[in-house]
């Protein structure tokens, strides 16, 4: 066995005592060993290894994009292997990854927009053209903040969305783990704490403005409930619901 193979065992087992978000040590670790075997040469081993790392940590496109060059479609095992990674890439890609805590604690500080970052987006609507904090995550591309208006025109909702973006960004956690707890225990295992709040994934987010008020939606992962959607809504600056969506 060789020492990637030897620390691979010893990982998905630690892993596999507890195999979700919680198991805060045994994902770390099996994330800095992902960063190892892609720094290593590229072999059929490396691969191998790097493909069921990645497929416990849920990054099941990254797990299919790592084993297809080095499949064997004439070994019956490899078929079955790439069948099934397909699958799981086709359903889930990459969007319910468990998450590294390390990475997420930091307080990241809003970005601040002007009207001139509010562009048509070429479909009737309007989005960013950068990217913006949300729940203290960052959405890298601007065209996932989409803009609907039911009337008015963008020049007079502009300051306003701004504003919104800006305390979205900041909205304090604590609000949003109460709630959470009170409206969503049903269908979660346990209460939600720091740590799903850190582990949100923002996906995108709809402002609609009508009558003056502006309706958000923000359409997050949620890796308390994993394979479902969590949207969370807010009119003007108020959370009013949390709802679950399946993919």
């Amino acid at each position: 066995m060789t020492p990637f193979q030897q620390q691979y065992t010893e990982l998905a087992a630690r892993f596999r005592k507890q195999p979700n978000q919680h198991n805060h040590a045994a994902i770390g670790a099996l994330y800095d060993l992902k960063a190892a075997l892609e720094r290593a040469e590229a072999t059929r081993e490396t691969a191998d290894l790097l493909t069921s790392v990645n497929s416990l940590l849920c990054l099941h496109a990254s797990a299919l994009q790592t084993f297809a060059p080095f499949a064997d479609t004439g070994e019956r095992k490899d078929i079955i292997r790439l069948h099934k990674l397909r699958d799981q890439a086709a359903w889930k890609g990459d969007r319910f990854a468990l998450k590294d805590i390390r990475t997420l604690r930091a307080t990241l500080p809003p970005i601040h927009l002007s009207p001139a970052d509010i562009t048509p987006d070429g479909e009737g609507g309007h989005c960013l053209r950068c990217g913006v904090v949300i729940l203290n995550k960052t959405v890298a591309d601007g065209s996932n903040i989409r803009i609907t208006l039911a009337d008015g025109a963008i020049a007079d909702y502009a300051p306003r969305i701004i504003a919104t973006l800006e305390t979205l960004a900041q909205y304090p956690a604590a609000a949003l783990i109460d709630y959470y707890n009170r409206e969503c225990s049903a269908y979660v295992e346990r209460d939600a704490d720091q740590d799903w709040f850190d582990t949100l994934e923002i996906y995108s987010v709809s402002i609609h403005c009508r009558n003056g008020v502006l309706y958000s939606n923000i359409n997050s992962g949620d890796t308390y409930f994993l394979d479902a959607y969590l949207t969370i809504q807010f009119e003007d600056d108020k959370l009013r619901t949390m709802r679950f969506g399946m993919t």
